[in-house]
């Protein structure tokens, strides 16, 4: 009875060996083994081909990576442009826009603008060119101008007798400036049409003495 028993467990022994020869990692799961693979050299093969399709997909996605960055930086560049096109485009509608809202006067309209702004001219009732007399606006009769009028009188009085020079055109000019910066001190005083009057009366005086009528 020992001896069937020694002899079953020998049998035994010698299977798990000649089993264990065919298969040198328990259960099949060595290094290299793919499951479901028939064979190690099988396992090795998928594993290389899961490599290479590995290396594959990782070029794919690097190439889908860049050629999206490029677009992204592309539409940068095109949204910048666009930008300074835009911007340039709205300056130049800006000034086109205040070019037709305030036109430049041309050369005549200038012209007679000008001639618009001089004083006007006194009229021989007010400036006499034979004799130089002045008649003065009641403002400027009062005695705080009396120096100064008195003054004006005589060389408008030497200029109509045909005595002119540069000394004389220059005091005829300080004088005139004078009395109406003294009028302009009144200005809080004085009601203010006889103000607008005297005013006027003295810048259309003083542009006579610039230019003396004919």
């Amino acid at each position: 009875m020992r001896w069937f028993v020694v002899i079953g467990c020998f049998g035994c022994l010698m299977g798990a060996q000649a089993a264990s020869a065919q298969y040198p990692y328990p259960y099949g799961y060595g290094y290299g083994y793919q499951p479901g693979a028939a064979t190690v050299g099988e396992s090795y093969a998928r594993g290389m081909a899961d490599v290479v399709r590995s290396a594959g997909y990782a070029n794919l996605m690097n190439s889908e990576a860049a050629k999206n960055y490029e677009s992204a930086r592309s539409a940068n560049l095109d949204n910048r442009k666009k930008a300074t096109e835009t911007y340039f485009d709205l300056k130049r509608m800006n000034r086109e826009y205040r070019a037709a809202a305030n036109p430049r006067p041309s050369s005549d309209e200038l012209f007679r603008a000008s001639q618009e702004a001089l004083p006007s001219r006194l009229s021989p009732g007010e400036l006499d060119p034979l004799t130089g007399e002045i008649n003065w606006p009641l403002m400027l009769t009062t005695d705080v101008f009396k120096p100064q009028r008195e003054s004006l009188e005589h060389m408008f009085a030497t200029r109509a007798a045909g005595v002119t020079d540069f000394n004389l055109y220059r005091d005829m000019l300080a004088t005139t400036d004078s009395m109406i910066e003294t009028l302009v001190g009144l200005v809080r005083e004085v009601p203010p049409q006889d103000y607008a009057e005297a005013r006027s009366f003295l810048k259309s005086l003083r542009y006579d003495v610039l230019k003396p009528a004919q």
